[in-house]
């Protein structure tokens, strides 16, 4: 008798396994297919629909053990005692199979929606869901939910989450992590909707903490603690200096250091990791100083007393003799500054806060207006302003603190641009582009809001049933029309209140019906408890057709399903005005497009030319709109195109570029001194003109820097200067003042507008 082992016990050739359901494997009793291992028995593996236990695998790879029971995985259905995969809405299927999602059935080969219900993305659901399709006279169920290019989206201020549209929340509203804010730069923190680090709120919006000098309102947060408003712009603080976009804090003399510009005294340098006073000065109280003279201007001090001039300089915590406050340096000593409209030669002249040298004249320098006695920062947009015309671009206001949009432009891409007609082309969800209240973007153009309809161009509200009507007027509600001048319910239908009720069968085509049932025509759905024909069908003499396409055979106009569209010579085409575009029928104008008349161009500033929309003369194109080009020194930003040739943007402005100077409202070339230049021409000096064909220095000038000619002006500065001509390079200069006198060398091209009065004479 041959010996037997237990099943997963060692086995030799030939023995056999105890249980009969398994054999001698390499060497091991294991169980033969459709079984499996028990403790030491073989027992079988579960069929479909059969008996397990838990933990027990199931014949089918795709079946699990179940309440004892083996059953096809979610996703998979039993077919013949297999387990097959259930296909997804569009993939191919048998008459017996169960499609993936509820409510798809398998129809023609394929799993499709149930009638009445549509697909999207491999999922079904109802005409007017969020999500899935509609039509411009359907609405939308979803509350919060609008129509927008054919499909049911959020409106603004609503974000969708779990199939519903949730409105976003305002700043300081309560909140948790899964709420959305309402600004896009907040967020939920500790339960309220709050400006996140970079942002602060101004007027219930979150405007960013302003970095180095970057505009600011005057008590504006800065972006760090060594940054605070001044002048409105965010500047370094005392004992600060700038770093990157930031100001770090100057150390005192003996601190750690790295570079020069960290220590705080301005005579001390980072020697050896440390902050100490470079020679000749000397370390006294936490100041670098020389010995207790009175010192000029830019010089080491000690105490207000150390400067040469108290009322004019003052000694800076820095250690240093400086101007006082409303003076300026010029030489060793300290001038007055001069206010608005007086003359000037420097910058640094002017007294008022933003304000330069422009013209010879001190003036608000560009980007900044002036407003009562000082010079405001003009705003960019979305950035802080101070007053009502403080703002850069002029299709800005400076409401509430911020530089915003005039109500007929709106935001695209940084700059405020006009709203758009109704009809015009559009590519934005949002009902701020469009000019009128009553409109919409859908997409691809403005449109009327549900209720109202387009009547010479403008967006009207629809006339309730009974009202006297005209035609072309549209009537409130389904299944009403104008008729004999009066608001009237359409055949087949009667009034009740403020609707149309239908006359028909209940279940037949315009016959009442209840939400799911199935309406008895084919094609016909049951919407707003009437049974009208599914959408993209059309009633035909009772029955529902199929509506054609643009270019699609039709019978009449109400055959083409295309909004905008009409059946012309059996045909569906798009209506006089629009073009077909991705099977839409979209408005005609748009920059670009073909044009018959100058008035069906949408821009305001577009012509037809040539059968094409194009931006008149003045303007050009930028984006799907005409901007001005901008003539010379009007304010403009980066992107501006100024008018005249060799022009550009610059410090806010339209300027001539470099070797070009304005002439008028042009660029003219500048000519360098002794070039040929035709009359009319404007010589690169200033003291220069056009003489004989060259550019030359004008009388009283001489050399070639057109400098003035002491030797023969008659006075200098009030000081009678006198002089022998000689044709010697060098001359003898005696100078005197009061009763000094001193002699000297000097070359014949010294400028004479110094103190000193002259006698020259020939050596």
């Amino acid at each position: 008798m041959l010996p037997t082992a237990a099943v997963e016990f060692p086995c030799s050739v030939g023995a056999l396994c105890s249980d009969v359901n398994s054999e001698c494997v390499q060497g091991s009793c294991v169980c033969q297919a459709a079984y499996q291992t028990v403790g030491d028995t073989c027992e079988p593996l579960g069929t479909l629909n059969s008996g397990c236990l838990f933990g027990w695998a199931c014949r089918d790879t795709n079946a699990v053990c179940r309440n004892n029971l083996c059953l096809c995985k979610d996703g998979y259905f039993s077919n013949n005692g297999i387990c097959r995969r259930q296909p997804d809405v569009g993939e191919p299927c048998r008459t017996l199979d169960t499609c993936s999602h509820g409510l798809a059935e398998c129809r023609g080969g394929q799993c499709q929606c149930r009638q009445a219900y549509f697909s999207i993305n491999k999922s079904c659901g109802r005409l007017g869901v969020l999500g899935y399709p509609c039509d411009t006279n359907q609405r939308c169920t979803t509350s919060g939910s609008q129509c927008v290019g054919n499909k049911c989206i959020c409106k603004d201020g609503f974000y969708e989450t779990q199939g519903m549209c949730k409105q976003s929340l305002q700043l300081g509203e309560s909140c948790t992590a899964e709420d959305i804010c309402g600004d896009q730069y907040a967020q939920c923190t500790q339960g309220i909707c709050s400006c996140t680090e970079a942002y602060y709120t101004v007027h219930g919006r979150c405007t960013p903490r302003g970095v180095l000098n970057s505009p600011c309102l005057p008590d504006a947060v800065c972006s760090t603690p060594g940054l605070h408003c001044s002048y409105g712009l965010c500047t370094c603080r005392q004992d600060f200096y700038p770093a990157g976009q930031d100001c770090r804090e100057k150390v005192l003399l003996g601190a750690v250091c790295v570079e020069s510009q960290e220590c705080a005294d301005a005579n001390a340098l980072c020697i050896g990791g440390d902050c100490t006073c470079k020679q000749p000065y000397i370390q006294t109280r936490q100041i670098c100083a020389l010995s207790r003279v009175r010192r000029s201007l830019h010089a080491s001090c000690i105490d207000e007393g150390s400067c040469s001039d108290p009322d004019t300089m003052h000694c800076a915590p820095s250690g240093i003799c400086e101007c006082r406050q409303g003076y300026f340096p010029i030489g060793n000593i300290c001038s007055l500054k001069k206010a608005l409209l007086i003359k000037c030669s420097l910058d640094v002249e002017c007294a008022t806060p933003n304000a330069g040298c422009h013209g010879g004249v001190c003036q608000c320098h560009p980007q900044t207006h002036f407003t009562g006695d000082v010079c405001k920062i003009k705003g960019t947009l979305s950035a802080p302003c101070l007053s009502g015309s403080g703002c850069i671009d002029s299709n800005t206001v400076c409401q509430g603190g911020l530089c915003l949009c005039h109500p007929s432009f709106y935001e695209n891409n940084g700059r405020c641009v006009p709203k758009r007609p109704n009809m015009a082309a559009c590519d934005t969800s949002s009902s701020d582009v469009c000019q009128d209240e009553n409109a919409f973007c859908n997409g691809k153009w403005c449109q009327c809001m549900e209720g109202f309809y387009l009547n010479r161009g403008s967006c009207v509200s629809q006339l309730p049933l009974g009202s006297v009507c005209e035609e072309g007027d549209v009537c409130q509600g389904m299944f009403s029309s104008c008729q004999s001048r009066r608001c009237q319910c359409a055949q087949g239908f009667l009034q009740s209140g403020t609707s149309c009720v239908p006359q028909g069968e209940p279940g037949s085509l315009y016959g009442p019906c209840l939400l799911g049932r199935q309406c008895k025509s084919e094609h016909s759905t049951c919407d707003g408890n009437v049974c009208v024909c599914a959408e993209g069908y059309f009633d035909s003499s009772g029955t529902c057709v199929l509506k054609s396409a643009i270019g699609g055979a039709c019978s009449g106009s109400r055959a083409c399903g295309a909004s905008n569209s009409a059946c012309r010579n059996q045909v569906c085409v798009c209506q006089y005005g629009y073009q077909e575009k991705e099977g839409f029928c979209v408005p005609l104008g748009s920059l670009g497009d073909v044009c018959l008349f100058g008035h069906q161009c949408l821009d305001i500033s577009a012509v037809c030319s040539s059968g094409e929309c194009t931006c008149q003369e003045g303007y050009y194109r930028w984006g799907d709109h005409c901007v001005p080009v901008l003539p010379l020194n009007a304010d403009c930003v980066l992107s501006d195109v100024c008018r005249a040739d060799h022009a550009s943007c610059v410090l806010g402005q339209c300027q001539c570029s470099p070797l070009y100077t304005q002439n008028g409202s042009v660029c003219a070339p500048t000519i360098p001194l002794s070039s040929p230049c035709t009359e009319g021409d404007i010589c690169e000096d200033k003291k220069a003109v056009c003489t004989r064909g060259f550019c030359q220095c004008q009388a009283k000038y001489a050399n070639l820097r057109c400098l003035l000619d002491c030797c023969m002006a008659a006075v200098c500065l009030g000081i009678f200067a006198l002089a022998t001509m000689s044709s010697a390079k060098m001359i003898t200069v005696s100078v005197w003042r009061d009763s000094m006198q001193e002699e000297g060398l000097v070359t014949v091209d010294i400028p004479c507008a110094s103190m000193w009065g002259f006698i020259i004479t020939a050596n």
